[in-house]
């Protein structure tokens, strides 16, 4: 078994221990390790093997790229926009989210593709960056590793939907919206004229998108100023 798989295994295995959920992605090729992962009692989600043509052309995409040093640059540095590069895994697996395979030097690229809608960020991570392997100077380490799963979470949060309505946590604030108050005293049967009404604060009065509604009605009961003005002055 390969050094990187003996490491994914032992972080696997470390963080299941932790309470976290744990699933492996792989290519169902030739040599696979899928039946040492599921050994292990992690659940791997199999992604179908590429024939020989779709081979190629995946290594004539990779001859193109950079050096694997380039992709590791700081934020900002590096010669190619990799990061930011999202990908949807293989849709006749089931598996249609959208993804980022992040290699930069912290977590700002990764937290920020979430509102590009990513789902699945990929990162690599290690115990200790000055362990000594390969990967180990550009990983995360546990520290890095919470924050990316709280700022990523958060991110996710702020996106909210779409809703223009009011939210249950500004119902203490609707007091200090404008609202329609009575400016002058009127008695009941008057009209309602647009010198007697005022879009003003304290939110105690009817909301100001009812100013038209307001006036030119019958006053049905008399009105003081300085007074909210509500359904019961318009509306039997």
């Amino acid at each position: 078994m390969c050094d990187g798989m003996v490491r994914s295994l032992t972080v696997a295995d470390g963080l299941r221990a932790a309470g976290a959920d744990i699933d492996f992605i792989c290519r169902d090729h030739n040599g696979n390790l899928m039946s040492a992962i599921e050994a292990r009692g992690h659940e791997v989600l199999r992604l179908p093997p590429t024939d020989e043509q779709e081979i190629c052309q995946h290594e004539r995409r990779r001859s193109n790229l950079p050096p694997h040093a380039d992709w590791l640059a700081p934020l900002g540095k590096g010669t190619r926009r990799i990061a930011f590069v999202l990908w949807t895994p293989f849709t006749q697996t089931g598996l249609s989210s959208t993804g980022l395979s992040d290699h930069t030097l912290e977590n700002t690229t990764a937290v920020a593709s979430v509102a590009l809608g990513a789902r699945i960020i990929e990162k690599h991570f290690t115990l200790d960056r000055n362990g000594g392997g390969h990967d180990d100077s550009f990983s995360l380490e546990p520290a890095d590793m919470m924050d990316l799963c709280v700022s990523s979470k958060r991110a996710w949060s702020s996106l909210g939907r779409i809703d223009y309505g009011r939210k249950p946590s500004e119902g203490g604030n609707v007091k200090f919206r404008r609202s329609l108050y009575f400016v002058k005293n009127l008695k009941a049967g008057e009209i309602i004229t647009a010198d007697a009404v005022r879009s003003v604060r304290p939110g105690f009065g009817l909301a100001p998108k009812r100013y038209k509604e307001v006036v030119g009605a019958v006053l049905l009961k008399d009105a003081e100023a300085f007074r909210p003005v509500t359904l019961a002055h318009i509306q039997t």
